[in-house]
């Protein structure tokens, strides 16, 4: 019996460890989307990205490359369908500059360098948009369709990012995207679904909820995520969840305001002052504070009202809260600006007053 239970164990163990090494891969699909749905603003709209077993995608490297195929096709189109007016555009902006040169002749000389770089820039687009170039070799509905049916959970996510613990956090959105990786500007969307985050596991069931609004951070050490959410009056409010979806921090601050692993304290901001909360929303510092943050050297530098001082990690005052403002350190001593001008030097490790010197001249 001892035997049977062991090679069960040996087996689960094989299997779990499997799971954890399984590679997963991303796809950006915007351009095949947006086509394939008659997308009609590319330069508004959202990116968009497919998730994939590796192993599936290994079996369907055909299917993988018509899409490459596919996009690179697009791209030649539309470089080749702008190259007109991208070069009159250029036309107009050296013809721009050779009048200033005439009227300004002291900025002959910056100008002609800069126009050697336009037209150097020039040169590089057209020799990519004279590339001749057939209408689409492949259907993009049908690539779409056919990549959807492999990718895990078969949907789309609008962004996407590795939390660890085999868990990707991944946001909603529209049914296309923007061919620009930096272009924010919303689209129309189902108010159910338009920017909000959860996170999925490698079978692309949710494990949390897709209701949540800007992914915040998360450490999958510390079982922690960050998130923020709309309270009953529509207001954004910070909050945290496990990995296995619970909360942590209800969602009723107003903003993180840092946070340290090591000994499990979340600086946070409720009805505009500051406070230390643990991971498990257990009091830490009373919310009264207008600034906390943690120092290399074991110490939290608090300012309470007009005042800064010192704690050390069990929270206790080993810097008076009077002074002006935290003046200087150097790793071994630490510089507190008095409202009178004068500054008290500490030793950093016995957090004694060495001496106290005048400010320095500005």
């Amino acid at each position: 019996m001892k035997k049977l239970i062991g090679l069960v164990l040996l087996l689960i163990s094989l299997h779990v460890g499997a799971q954890e090494e399984r590679e997963m891969h991303w796809e950006n699909v915007t351009t095949l989307n947006f086509v394939a749905t008659g997308g009609t603003d590319k330069e508004n709209a959202l990116q968009q990205y497919l998730l994939f077993d590796e192993s599936v995608m290994d079996s369907n490297r055909e299917l993988l490359e018509q899409y490459k195929t596919f996009a690179e096709e697009y791209v030649q189109m539309s470089l080749n369908k702008e190259a007109p007016q991208m070069n009159k555009e250029i036309d107009e902006m050296i013809a721009n500059a050779k009048q200033l040169m005439k009227e300004h002749p002291e900025l002959a000389a910056e100008l002609k360098e800069q126009l050697k770089e336009v037209e150097k820039m020039r040169g590089e687009y057209n020799s990519h948009a004279d590339n001749e170039v057939k209408e689409y070799t492949y259907n993009p509905k049908e690539i779409l369709r056919k990549l959807t049916a492999i990718a895990v959970g078969k949907r789309t996510f609008t962004d996407h990012r590795d939390i660890g613990n085999g868990l990707f956090a991944v946001k909603t959105g529209a049914c296309y995207g923007s061919l620009e990786p930096d272009a924010f500007t919303p689209v129309k969307t189902d108010e159910k679904y338009r920017h909000t985050w959860g996170a999925i596991d490698y079978n692309g069931k949710f494990v949390i909820e897709p209701k949540y609004g800007t992914f915040r951070d998360s450490w999958a050490d510390a079982d922690f995520i960050y998130l923020e959410a709309k309270d009953k009056n529509g207001i954004n409010r910070t909050g945290a969840l496990g990995y296995d979806g619970r909360v942590r921090l209800p969602f009723i601050y107003d903003y993180d305001a840092g946070i340290d692993i090591k000994t499990g304290r979340c600086i946070m901001c409720k009805d505009g002052k500051i406070g230390i909360v643990t991971m498990d929303n257990k009091p830490g510092l009373p919310f009264k504070y207008a600034k906390i943050e943690a120092w290399d050297n074991q110490l939290w530098e608090v300012k309470e009202g007009n005042n800064y001082g010192a704690l050390d990690n069990d929270m206790k005052i080993v810097i008076p809260i009077k002074y002006a403002s935290v003046w200087d350190g150097d790793g071994k001593t630490i510089q507190m600006l008095r409202h009178d001008n004068l500054i008290d030097v500490y030793d950093v490790t016995t957090l004694k007053v060495l001496r106290t010197v005048p400010r320095p001249h500005d």
